[in-house]
């Protein structure tokens, strides 16, 4: 079973407090080669979070301390655990039950009595979101910091040519990035800057998209700067899908990069 092994080392906090139960659960979680920690009432298990810090919870509703309902309530309110998914286990099957667990955050439920090709489908769902999510925190933090080092000039605009963003860079041409936000691309061209603006706010991708568009910069206190930009359509689709007039896409705006020197 592929399952076993992708989410190996992943971590699952089980709250219930029949031990036939719990321990049918722990079972059925091994295989999937997860650490897994079980607690046998709702406000141990809650205290247990911070320390054991889960992917996935699994929390029983009736509990014989508090039902669960209310640590789902605590866990959404604390920010460092309002993200980790909650999936009920749960004999109460009517739909009042099962709608105000989503209400409090809770992403599905198990049905009592377990069956065990369920329990598996429905941890494997949420365990594959959680591994996906992670992934797009790692890659966005790891862009970011590409973004905000390199000495390139990166901006974003939006489809009418407004900036959406600009990185660190412009403060080397007394530019704040921050105030730059909002403003048409315009407002940052020395010379030509309706013409050029229109050439830089491409909707084209791949080898139509523009390269080594010479500009003039604006620099405060100083004489403009001369750039070279490339720039490039943001799609709701894939680039190869961009030209298929078969495929359903929406224009987001342009992403250029601008150097100093001809891009190679």
């Amino acid at each position: 079973m592929q399952e076993k092994y992708e989410f190996a080392g992943m971590r699952i906090l089980i709250i219930e407090d029949m031990i036939d139960n719990a321990k049918l659960l722990a079972k059925i979680t091994e295989k999937f080669k997860l650490e897994t920690a079980v607690a046998y009432e709702g406000l141990k298990g809650f205290d247990m979070v911070s320390e054991f810090n889960p992917d996935l919870i699994l929390l029983d509703i009736g509990l014989p301390d508090t039902d669960g309902f209310e640590i789902c309530s605590r866990l959404k309110a604390e920010n460092r655990f309002k993200d980790i998914p909650v999936i009920f286990i749960t004999a109460y099957t009517e739909s009042s039950s099962v709608v105000k667990g989503f209400a409090l955050g809770a992403v599905d439920y198990i049905a009592k009595p377990f069956r065990a090709a369920e329990v598996i489908s429905r941890i494997s769902n949420q365990l594959r979101l959680r591994k996906f999510q992670r992934e797009l925190i790692t890659n966005e933090n790891l862009y970011r910091n590409i973004v905000n080092r390199i000495p390139q000039l990166i901006l974003k605009l939006d489809t009418d040519r407004n900036i959406t963003f600009a990185n660190p860079s412009f403060q080397f041409l007394g530019h704040d990035p921050s105030k730059l936000i909002g403003k048409p691309l315009e407002y940052l061209l020395e010379t030509n800057a309706q013409e050029l603006a229109e050439k830089i706010a491409t909707m084209n991708v791949g080898p139509l998209a523009v390269r080594n568009l010479e500009v003039d910069f604006k620099v405060n206190g100083s004489a403009s700067k001369k750039f070279y930009i490339d720039a490039s359509g943001i799609w709701d689709v894939p680039d190869e899908n961009v030209f298929d007039k078969k495929v359903k896409k929406n224009f987001l705006g342009t992403l250029c990069i601008a150097n100093t020197t001809p891009f190679g």
